[in-house]
């Protein structure tokens, strides 16, 4: 019995064949290569100092994107930027 492959059948098992290499090389670079993110360099982000202190405020930034998509109009940002500059002065942000 022999095996043939439709010639209408090969780019698509061309693709089976390269997503396959794909996956097993980014196995294989994940074993090897393991992640170097650890407790302490995540700690370091956040602190203020090398002796442990903890940040005086944390990172700064504006994410409503999961709130708004990009669907926000210009009286929704207006009043998130007042809201944030309310609540947050306190805290030393300006």
């Amino acid at each position: 019995m022999e095996f043939r492959i439709a010639v209408s059948n090969r780019p698509v098992l061309v693709a089976f064949v390269f997503i396959g290499i794909i996956i097993i090389s980014a196995s294989i670079v994940s074993f090897a290569f393991p992640s170097s993110i650890n407790k302490k360099s995540v700690e370091t982000l956040y602190n203020a100092s090398a002796d442990g202190s903890q940040a005086s405020a944390p990172p700064r930034g504006w994410n409503s994107y999961d709130s708004f998509s990009w669907v926000i109009s210009e009286q929704q940002f207006l009043a998130n930027a007042e809201i944030l500059s309310q609540k947050l002065l306190p805290f030393g942000y300006e």
